[in-house]
């Protein structure tokens, strides 16, 4: 039996819009036995073969998470045998998360001895391309201890047997992209002969730990890069849009009663009514403006036509046959 991956596609019609013709299929993979196995060439440091005993034969067969690996066995030497991998826990087992509940990542490895690891090039994306967080440098350095700090050796296997465990992890609270529910992780695992060679991530980029390289040969230097990632569902309860339309048209949700206080005398109005008493307001203010266009028009004209009846008027007077020259009288002004 080997690894199963389960995904749920959602297959949208248009780019920007979700529509009911929108549809979802659930996607079932399984990998081959042999999957998680490297096939590195760095791998190459001569081995003898393992020689498994009863006594761990019956150690897998027993426990449950152990059978995978058991049947991952293919080959008979540690080079065949070496694997990596990683892990996302939360504090429960259910597979999710909450935004900002502590969550743990770990790299894990199984390699032969005389190699070691170093986690690089860690980056957080959305699964679509369309936004990412880069979380390590190219020297295993965090970018913003805040989101996730430096990757730091949990358990590295000192026995003597051929393959050794190794697992580095880092503790963060667990953060999501908006309107995504998953959040992935991608990281670069190095190989290198021997121990990698640690780096001060205080001491600048200009330190000369940061730019020397091991030489061929060299304990710590880097042998092969392989890239480990995994996804975990991240819930934000409260913070969705979905959360909050879910809850308010749930059953259980209730609307608050308002109480007044003893002796207010505040009333509400419905939108419609409110519209209703700004139009009948409106209203009593058109005809108060034509009221008094009309006063003022009125007025005017009442006042113009008094003028035309007290207008000036001359009185002309004929030339007397009997008086040799025309005598003109001064205006003069009669009152009606």
């Amino acid at each position: 039996m080997g690894l199963v991956y389960t995904v749920a596609v959602e297959i949208q019609m248009d780019r920007h819009l979700q529509q009911a013709a929108d549809q979802q299929r659930t996607v079932t993979c399984q990998l081959p036995a042999d999957s998680l196995l490297l096939t590195s060439p760095a791998l190459t440091l001569d081995q003898e073969p393992l020689r498994p005993s009863a006594r761990v034969a019956r150690k897998k067969a027993d426990t449950a998470s152990t059978d995978f690996h058991q049947q991952n066995a293919v080959s008979s030497t540690p080079m065949g045998q070496s694997r990596v991998w990683m892990e996302i826990k939360g504090q429960s087992s259910s597979g999710q998360v909450t935004v900002g509940e502590d969550t743990t990542v770990l790299i894990k490895a199984v390699l032969p001895a005389g190699f070691g690891t170093q986690v690089t090039d860690c980056v957080a994306h959305d699964g679509t391309g369309e936004t990412s967080q880069r979380l390590l440098d190219e020297w295993g350095c965090p970018i913003d201890e805040l989101i996730l700090p430096a990757m730091q050796p949990i358990l590295q296997d000192g026995s003597g047997s051929k393959l050794r465990l190794q697992v580095v992890g880092a503790t963060f609270a667990a953060f999501k992209f908006p309107d995504r529910n998953t959040l992935h992780l991608r990281c670069t695992l190095q190989l290198c002969r021997g121990s990698c060679t640690k780096t001060d991530c205080k001491s600048g980029g200009s330190s000369s730990a940061r730019n020397s390289r091991k030489l061929k040969g060299e304990m710590g230097e880097v042998l092969n890069q392989l890239e480990v990632f995994n996804s975990v569902e991240v819930l934000a309860p409260g913070i969705e849009l979905d959360d909050l339309d879910s809850m308010l048209n749930s059953d259980e949700f209730t609307e608050p009663a308002v109480t007044l206080p003893p002796g207010d005398r505040t009333f509400c109005l419905s939108p419609p009514k409110m519209a209703l008493a700004f139009g009948v307001l409106g209203l009593v203010f058109l005809c108060a403006v034509a009221v008094a266009l009309y006063t003022l028009l009125k007025g005017r004209r009442h006042h113009y036509h008094s003028k035309m009846l007290l207008g000036e008027e001359t009185l002309i007077v004929q030339d007397s046959p009997f008086m040799g020259h025309r005598i003109q009288w001064p205006h003069i002004r009669v009152m009606h």
